[in-house]
């Protein structure tokens, strides 16, 4: 997967982060290829480059990716992250927000 060659920074707002949780068993690593796939899938979809920055935070594997989506225009943005929403649902150890800062980054 292709990284966001910009470093993360505290005080940014993202316009997607999805964090990838564990609640004493690990990370969901399926969840994490998931996202992967779709972002490929997007970039070819889209004619773009989807990048994101990874943020390791725990001892389990939990990290937080940070999207800016610069790339995609606003549609595409919103499309993007609907799909991402719809994907984990369901899922417990990925939570999603929009908007946002990242409290993990230490800069």
């Amino acid at each position: 997967m292709m990284n966001d060659t910009m470093p993360p920074n505290k005080e940014e707002t993202y316009r997607l982060i999805v964090s990838f949780l564990s609640i004493g068993e690990g990370t969901d690593a399926n969840a994490f290829s998931q996202m992967n796939a779709y972002v490929e899938e997007q970039n070819v979809a889209t004619r773009s480059t989807i990048k994101y920055l990874s943020v390791p935070w725990g001892r389990e594997g939990e990290v937080d990716c940070l999207f800016r989506l610069s790339s995609l225009e606003q549609k595409q943005q919103e499309a993007f992250v609907a799909g991402l929403i719809a994907m984990y649902k369901e899922n417990k150890l990925v939570q999603i927000s929009e908007s946002a800062k990242c409290p993990r980054i230490r800069n």
